[in-house]
């Protein structure tokens, strides 16, 4: 009984160690996954400390600050003079720098960090006393000389003032260099932008000449995670305006922890709130009332009802520490789709009658080629040659309602196809101390 009692202590402990480190490597697997999102959705500020003379000064405290959220992170400048300030949400930020003592206390604002940035800001500290302070007002970076990535990053006011017809960001990617085909895939009945092959809506893009052969060879993101179809590898649909706060497309030299495909990333970021309570609401008409006939239509306008409308609201739950954002899109669209040139039988030969037609059916019991067939009499197929299934397809072809150029019967007509969607977005942020943050997106 003893011995049984040991092997049970022993195999009991032995399943605890393993728990351990299956825990273990999950929570090392879950801190790589969690470390890429972060990459993917935040920025980092580099920089050097330094006295008026160039030397490098060490244990300074360099404290980034979100002056919309209040969040902070401090760090201590190393031997060499230089700091690092990672994984920092996409906002506005001020750098203040207080060194141990010989300095004064110094602030620099204005600091936009944007999606993926590392920016280098360098501070140059005057002689006094920490009780002093000096504000610097140098400009930000224009160039990334720190990493060796190329793209652009699409800006708020850039998604707000610039023209988009169906309210698609997508459509802005054509302002990024190296995208040389844009197909935004967006649920319209125009043929120009439809992508729906499979059903649902879908985002191609070519960039740098990149591959397309009916599956994707880009990278989409959405707040970290993967935004892409999966069964051809396209992008999924992006929020609407409103909810995006910007996106970065980047063309080439990216780093490993994206991964899959080679031809670029298009990462998008959603708004959050702030201290602040913010919010919109709008409604975006088109009419066929403004527009123009269809070329070629001797119809009455096609009916066209475009009404795209919602809004968004954002603000603090606890000042300084969790925030709300939430956004509503709906779209309803009563369109149609003018169609021409086709070439419909007449009356007569609806009935077999081809008489009176330019061309004349032969009778294929009889041959079909010209050197052996035979017209049928007077050309008309007796009635009880005509197939029933070619009489039930006839029953859904329309009647002539147009006149052709060369004279023959034709039709022209509008098909609905109406479009009704409903898009929610709903973001909480958290800040649970300086170093650890927790944001949860729902879209």
């Amino acid at each position: 009984m003893k011995q049984f009692n040991g092997a049970l202590k022993l195999t009991k402990a032995f399943y605890q160690n393993r728990g351990r480190a299956v825990f273990a490597v999950f929570a090392v697997l879950l801190a790589i996954s969690l470390s890429a999102v972060a990459q993917n959705t935040t920025a980092t500020i580099i920089g050097n400390i330094t006295d008026p003379g160039g030397a490098q000064v060490t244990a300074a405290s360099v404290t980034a600050r979100n002056v919309d959220t209040g969040l902070t992170r401090t760090v201590v400048s190393d031997e060499d003079g230089g700091y690092r300030i990672d994984f920092l949400p996409v906002g506005n930020y001020v750098i203040e720098v207080t060194p141990s003592t010989g300095f004064k206390k110094a602030t620099r604002p204005g600091i936009v960090l944007q999606i993926g940035d590392t920016i280098r800001i360098d501070i140059a500290l005057e002689v006094g006393t920490v009780s002093e302070e000096v504000t610097i007002t140098d400009e930000t970076p224009q160039i990334n000389t720190n990493t060796a990535e190329l793209g652009r990053t699409v800006e708020t006011k850039e998604i707000e003032n610039l023209p988009l017809v169906e309210r698609n960001v997508f459509a802005l990617l054509d302002l990024t260099p190296g995208v040389q085909s844009n197909n935004t895939g967006v649920a319209t009945a125009s043929a120009a932008t439809n992508n729906n092959t499979l059903g649902f809506p879908e985002q191609r893009t070519l960039i740098n000449g990149g591959t397309d052969g009916g599956t994707g060879s880009v990278n989409y993101f959405l707040d970290g995670g993967t935004n892409m179809t999966f069964l051809r590898n396209t992008g999924n649909v992006a929020p609407n305006p409103e909810a995006v706060r910007e996106f970065k497309v980047t063309t080439n030299s990216y780093g490993a922890e994206y991964g899959r495909f080679a031809s670029g990333i298009i990462n998008i970021i959603t708004k959050s709130g702030t201290n602040k309570i913010n919010g919109s609401l709008y409604e975006f008409v088109r009419n066929d009332a403004f527009n123009a006939n269809d070329y070629g239509s001797r119809l009455e306008r096609a009916p066209y009802r475009r009404n795209q409308f919602g809004g968004s609201i954002g603000g603090p739950i606890i000042k300084d520490r969790t925030f709300f954002f939430g956004s509503y899109s709906g779209l309803r669209q009563q369109q149609s789709k003018f169609l021409s040139g086709a070439t419909l039988p007449t009356a007569l030969e609806r009935n077999g009658d081809f008489s009176l037609s330019g061309t004349k059916p032969k009778d294929p019991s009889t041959g079909t080629s010209v050197a052996t067939g035979s017209f049928f009499t007077n050309n008309i197929i007796p009635a009880n040659r005509i197939d029933p299934a070619a009489l039930k397809i006839l029953q859904s072809i329309p009647l002539s309602n147009v006149t052709n150029i060369n004279g023959s019967p034709g039709y022209q007509g509008n098909v609905p196809l109406p479009i009704n969607t409903d898009e929610y977005l709903i973001k909480i942020d958290h800040q649970l101390n300086e170093p650890h943050r927790l944001s949860f997106t729902y879209f």
